[in-house]
């Protein structure tokens, strides 16, 4: 009998350990995620994104033009946005200017996909970071983690700026 409650607290023990220590795929649909606006108007990217993006620590949203990211914007909270440069209704600078001078969205950090990932002067305020179009996971994950560590520094420097005054 006591054999049984042993064997019985071991795999209870285990299946809890394996729950702890879970693939990372597990842990990132088990933590809360980072939610972004994806915006380009090429379907099969913006599908590759949000089907390989589920499975890591963030959340997408994808719309396909300006006006649809404007109205995403209005009606959702998101921690920064992902814009192509070239969009069919409006160029991707334009979009991260008029993001940035709406007083809800105006705090919000703007990566844009460029052809050229690293332009030499960032052409709105709020882009904080650049990256190319990429259908390779792993470099596409490295972008937007990167990408996600310049928001974040970003909002440290907001804060520290915001506590000085």
């Amino acid at each position: 009998m006591f054999e049984k409650a042993k064997e019985a607290l071991h795999q209870k023990l285990s299946t809890f350990e394996q729950k702890l220590t879970g693939s990372q795929e597990e842990e990132a649909v088990r933590l809360p995620k980072r939610k972004f606006l994806l915006v380009d108007s090429d379907k099969q990217y913006r599908n590759f994104v949000r089907d390989y993006v589920m499975t890591t620590e963030f959340d997408v949203m994808t719309v396909d033009n300006a006006q649809d990211a404007l109205d995403r914007l209005q009606n959702y909270v998101y921690d920064f946005a992902v814009i192509s440069s070239t969009l069919p209704d409006m160029d991707g600078y334009e979009l991260a200017r008029m993001i940035g001078a709406d007083f809800t969205t105006k705090n919000l950090p703007i990566i844009m996909l460029e052809h050229e990932p690293f332009p030499p002067t960032p052409k709105a305020h709020n882009v904080t970071g650049c990256m190319s179009r990429t259908f390779n996971k792993e470099i596409l994950l490295t972008h937007i983690r990167y990408c996600f560590g310049r928001v974040t520094e970003a909002w440290k420097k907001e804060e520290e700026e915001e506590s000085l005054v």
